[in-house]
């Protein structure tokens, strides 16, 4: 692949580290033609063959063309290529899917990168496959992607909805539409699946403005359930956890919180100083411990803000914060991490790696809020 393809490169995600269960998927059946290894415990799906370790891909999109490489990272090699008919901007999903969007065309391609880990707790299985593209979502101008819940959502602004495929779909090389989620109206708008339903933008009042300005919940099946009080202006950033949806908005931190079936909203203020022309855009989070880096379209210095949701863990619940922003720190274009036992100290820029908790130590999953530090 010729390396000004590479520096052309509108997106690269890597593919197929972990898929992270303890255990095979339900809808998983042993294949014929699917190679495990002598002794293996766990049938290949169909097409795969177990290796001996993972084998991480990289899938990156020309920023001048249709074109969409796989390149295997050990071999150093391109896999395989498509071509689509534009640009598209990547999303992976669970480190192995990529949806591919292409707004100026009205599609999302899904492409299967072919590269996989299941983990076992004591041991994990990894498998390779010759990468494939599943199908593709159509509808006006698509462009949000969101992973959650097992499932992906895909916003289309031009039709004002959103078209959801379950994982179990894609573990069979389909890309079955689930639910359909309307919205209010066509606008630049998400879809966030959580908790069996959807956390859901609303249009801003009176289409003054192409951003959502508030949110609404809507059941599994995409009908509208309640709304939601807390307003959020001119959204752009969002982040889902098993039982939060957060929101970037002009004048604070949008929060839905659910539990037992009933839903709460509240707006967080952002540390002083911050107002709508230097608000966070991006959110970056990691299962566990958090890892964050600058939104893409926004070149550094960068600040980052760090933001703690109180949680329950096995064996240790954890208490009120009154102080939900716990620190930030100046990042100048790579990413930074550095945790104390409870939350993240200052950044550090001299090593990109992520250091795990001390023994005995669970930290409150965190969510990290980017924004551009000004030139002066």
């Amino acid at each position: 692949m010729p390396t000004a393809t590479l520096a052309r490169a509108a997106l690269a995600a890597v593919a197929a580290l972990t898929l992270g269960a303890c255990g095979s998927p339900p809808e998983e059946t042993p294949s014929p033609d699917g190679r495990s290894q002598p002794g293996s415990d766990l049938a290949a799906e169909a097409g795969s063959t177990e290796v001996e370790g993972p084998e991480p891909r990289l899938v990156v999109s020309d920023a001048e063309s249709g074109r969409v490489d796989v390149l295997d990272l050990a071999a150093a090699k391109a896999v395989h290529s498509f071509e689509f008919d534009n640009p598209v901007r990547l999303t992976m999903v669970k480190d192995r899917y990529a949806f591919a969007v292409d707004g100026a065309g009205g599609a999302v391609h899904v492409v299967d990168a072919g590269s996989w880990t299941l983990d076992h707790g004591d041991h994990t299985h990894s498998y390779t496959k010759t990468p494939v593209e599943l199908g593709a979502l159509e509808g006006g101008k698509p462009a949000q992607v969101t992973e959650g819940d097992d499932k992906v959502a895909t916003f289309f602004d031009g039709d004002g909805v959103a078209r959801v495929i379950d994982f179990a779909a894609l573990r069979q090389d389909r890309i079955d539409v689930g639910a359909v989620v309307q919205a209010d109206a066509p606008h630049h708008g998400v879809a966030l699946p959580i908790a069996d339903g959807f956390v859901v933008s609303r249009s801003s009042p009176g289409g003054t403005d192409s951003r959502p300005g508030a949110f609404e919940i809507h059941t599994a099946d995409g009908q509208v359930q309640q709304s939601v009080d807390a307003t959020c202006p001119r959204l752009h950033g969002t982040a889902v956890s098993d039982t939060y949806a957060l929101g970037a908005c002009d004048d604070g931190l949008f929060l839905a919180t659910t539990a037992g079936g009933a839903w709460t909203s509240d707006k967080i203020p952002y540390p002083a100083g911050i107002g709508a022309a230097t608000r966070p855009t991006t959110f970056r989070g990691h299962d566990g411990l958090p890892s964050m880096w600058p939104p893409r379209d926004r070149p550094p210095p960068t600040t980052v803000y760090w933001f703690s949701i109180p949680v329950t863990a096995p064996g240790r619940t954890s208490g009120p914060q009154s102080e939900r922003w716990t620190s930030r720190c100046r990042v100048t274009g790579v990413r930074c991490s550095r945790f104390s036992r409870t939350a993240p100290s200052a950044c550090t820029t001299r090593s990109p790696v992520r250091r795990r908790p001390r023994p005995g130590c669970w930290p409150a999953p965190m969510i990290g809020a980017t924004r551009p530090r000004l030139r002066r």
